[in-house]
């Protein structure tokens, strides 16, 4: 069987050019089983990853561990930001804090969480940006300095 599953990867397997142990395929579980039955082996996908596992494959998320190390200007930004904040702080003018949130397509789109209801939700099956009633960007809003804050939801009626 190990012949066989060598045999439905070897189309579908990549690696990294510089370190040959690095190897991955873009075939799931399920497409594995379902070559394999195509090959005359049928399997269920626990058995697929008992083979992945015996063929050194192990299901892996890449991880942010490599240090790029530090430009040799970047405190520069923070010392320009500050010194900036610290002249309009300073100026007669007001100084507004805007704090905006991830942008929410509107529309009938699915929500993460739960709901109390008495009939199923049906939304529809993809996000596409295309099928929005329009974009909302949630925001806060606050004068500098002074820790008040506008929530987007009192915004309207400030």
């Amino acid at each position: 069987m190990l012949d066989q599953t060598k045999a439905v990867l070897r189309d579908f397997t990549a690696g990294s050019p510089t370190e040959q142990t690095v190897i991955w395929t873009n075939l799931t579980r399920q497409e594995i089983a379902d070559r394999l039955a195509q090959r005359g082996t049928s399997v269920c996908v626990h058995v697929v990853e008992e083979l992945l596992a015996e063929l050194g494959y192990h299901r892996r998320q890449a991880q942010k561990a490599q240090s790029m190390g530090q430009h040799a200007d970047r405190n520069a930004q923070f010392e320009t930001i500050a010194r900036l904040k610290q002249q309009y702080l300073d100026s007669t003018d007001p100084i507004l804090s805007i704090d905006t949130k991830k942008r929410e397509l509107i529309g009938n789109f699915h929500r993460r969480g739960t709901l109390f209801t008495r009939e199923t939700i049906r939304t529809f099956d993809h996000d596409f940006p295309s099928f929005a009633e329009g974009v909302a960007i949630p925001h806060g809003i606050s004068p500098a300095g002074n820790g008040e804050f506008e929530t987007g939801e009192r915004a309207p009626d400030a």
